[in-house]
């Protein structure tokens, strides 16, 4: 499979600022639903980690760069990345990351 079909994993870590877990969480919990029903959207899971107290990830996979272009585009992510310069320590962009597999040589 050529790098251009295959499918686009995103993975975003975030910490929120003391005092702020509990709304960036559910922040966090208002997107899945809308995420997991977007056109192009394969998975999308929002994790706590258990022993990092108000720091969390979202994990997803988009069947394309320009499915994820247009997840980021969507009024309800616009308005979060807005909100997390209150509850996020900081920038969205600081916790943003692709990910490309790493195969064994063939």
């Amino acid at each position: 499979m050529n790098q251009s079909s295959e499918a686009v994993t995103f993975l975003y870590i975030v910490q929120a600022q003391p005092g702020k877990e509990d709304e960036l969480a559910e922040l966090l919990r208002s997107l899945v639903t809308k995420s997991r029903y977007e056109p192009g959207n394969i998975v999308y899971e929002t994790y706590e980690v258990t022993n990092r107290s108000g720091f969390y990830v979202v994990y997803s996979v988009w069947v394309s760069q320009e499915a994820l272009d247009a997840h980021h585009a969507t009024a309800p992510v616009r308005d979060a990345i807005a909100q997390f310069t209150n509850l996020a320590q900081g920038e969205f962009g600081s916790g943003a990351h692709l990910l490309r597999k790493l195969r064994p040589a063939i």
